[in-house]
Formats: structure tokens, sequence, C-alpha cells
């Protein structure tokens, strides 16, 4: 069908993004009743949105894929034209993400997607529930957690948490992946 076409294109597309040395940063969506596509592909890195108080936003993805929050309301970014504003969403937060990508990238431009997907992981602020959950994946972001102004530490192994409903495998032509298609991790949408 073609939601599964569309899912399996994505996942073709993420794949090679990380084969060749690109860490996919993709939004949660902003459906709170599960993640968006391509967030619940399992090798995309996904962005949950938090407000100000680094509470979950209310119009958020969650679900198991969910790898990391940032914030993602309120923020004044360009708009339309020539003016500026305040935007919500968790297009808005994934930025944030990919700006401490580029900072980490630029100090450790040998590292790949899975040492920089671990560098950010170390990074976090967790929240919510101990390692991760499904609101705020390994916690939010920060630039420097725990190590203000010294080197960014060192990638460290990331355990896989206990997914609810297994991921499916699906390919396309030969490349073939996980993707996470229950409703309480994937809504195939916006």
């Amino acid at each position: 069908d073609n939601a599964d076409s569309t899912s399996g294109l994505l996942l073709k597309a993420i794949q090679y993004a990380r084969s060749h040395g690109v860490l996919p940063i993709i939004a949660a969506g902003n459906r709170s009743t599960g993640v968006s596509l391509p967030g619940c592909i399992s090798d995309a890195f996904t962005v949950s949105a938090v407000d100000s108080s680094n509470r979950i936003a209310g119009f958020s993805g969650r679900g198991v894929t969910v790898d990391v929050s940032a914030p993602g309301v309120g923020l004044y970014s360009t708009l339309l034209g020539t003016s500026y504003g305040t935007k919500s969403g968790t297009s808005m937060a994934t930025p944030v993400v990919s700006g401490i990508a580029a900072l980490i990238k630029s100090l450790q431009p040998g590292y790949g997607p899975a040492e920089l997907e671990q560098a950010i992981i170390n990074t976090v602020q967790d929240l919510g529930s101990a390692g991760k959950d499904n609101l705020f994946g390994w916690g939010r972001v920060t630039a420097n957690a725990g190590n203000p102004g010294g080197p960014l530490p060192s990638p460290s192994p990331v355990p896989s948490p206990n997914p609810i409903t297994p991921p499916s495998t699906r390919c396309v032509g030969n490349i073939c992946g996980r993707v996470w298609s229950s409703v309480a991790s994937c809504t195939k949408g916006l």
C-alpha cells in the first residue's frame, strides 16, 4: 500500500544518509498520540519538544522511538516575508538538536552518525522516568550538560529500551530496516 511504499522510501533515504556519514535528526511530529513518520523509523534520531519548564509540550509526538527532547515552545524565529515571531512545534525543537550536533561535529570531525548520536545523548539532562522514556527519550539536550567549558565527553554505549511492540522489517530493493508501526509509537501523518 501507499503507506508501506512511503515508509520504505523514507527508510532507504535515512539509511543512505547514515551510510554517508549523516545523522538524520527528525521531528517526532505534533500529534501527542504517537510519533509521526519518518520519526518512527528506527534509524532516525527523533526529537520531541519541551517547554521552558522542561515539561513535554502538549502537542509533542511521543513513543518508544523518541531519542531526545529539546525546547520547542515559543521559540523566536523568522516568519514568511521579512518578519519575526514565535513558533512552536517539534520542527522548532529539531534544529536545536541539529545545532548541538554541529557543535559536537566541529570538535570531533571524525565522528560518524553512531558516535555523534551517542555524544548528543551524553549531553542530555534526564527528565521524566530515569533513563529512556516515551516522552523525553534520554532527556533534554544541552550544549554542555555536566561539563561546562570542557571538552565534550566521548560516546558511551547506550542501552536499548525494551519496546512494547517490536518493529517490523521493511525493504526497498536490497535495503532493509525496522519501522515502528504500532499506534502507540507511530502515527503515519503530518
